[in-house]
């Protein structure tokens, strides 16, 4: 039988995050407890999952119980590992909680992987797409293949993918 008090204190869960669990709605109260016990998280990912529940339930005026009865919610929980659970819960709870910010890191994903593949250079978006600034990094073995990359880069600036990345990262229109 799952001791919902020991793990909380094992796992260094603070008393406010405590009191706040144990003072939500008893519907709510029972379905936060099941899903503890089913992905065992540590405080701080517990706590940022209860955070976007409870931002998603006032935001779609229902209870947390109601959200994690949504179909994409169980879909996320419906297997994987513990971890992976706990990283598909996250992006399933932020995409629908910031659906304009989960299109833009989509569309931002989407031309990385195009320059990767297309040009061999890896683009590092800046941390939580605060800021204009791209990391721009490639490897070569000698000087011809420096010579072929640059080819590659001066192609890339070319194309129009970057200018979308900068367009995206300033709000703009593509």
């Amino acid at each position: 039988m799952f001791d919902l008090d020991k793990f909380l204190s094992e796992k260094f869960y603070e008393e406010a995050l405590i009191v706040k669990i144990k003072s939500l709605r008893s519907e709510d109260f029972l379905v936060v407890s099941a899903l503890i016990e089913n992905l065992l998280p540590n405080a701080n990912v517990f706590r940022q999952t209860l955070s976007l529940l409870e931002e998603l339930a006032a935001v779609k005026g229902k209870g947390i119980a109601e959200v994690l009865n949504f179909d994409e919610i169980k879909k996320a929980l419906s297997h994987g590992s513990r971890k992976e659970q706990q990283i598909k819960l996250r992006n399933q709870l932020e995409q629908l909680r910031y659906p304009m910010r989960f299109k833009i890191k989509n569309e931002l994903a989407l031309r990385v992987e195009k320059i990767a593949k297309d040009y061999g250079v890896n683009v590092m978006l800046p941390e939580e797409l605060e800021g204009e600034t791209l990391e721009f990094n490639f490897k070569v073995r000698g000087v011809k293949d420096l010579e072929r990359k640059s080819q590659k880069f001066n192609a890339l600036i070319e194309s129009k993918l970057c200018e979308d990345i900068f367009k995206i990262l300033n709000g703009e229109e593509i």
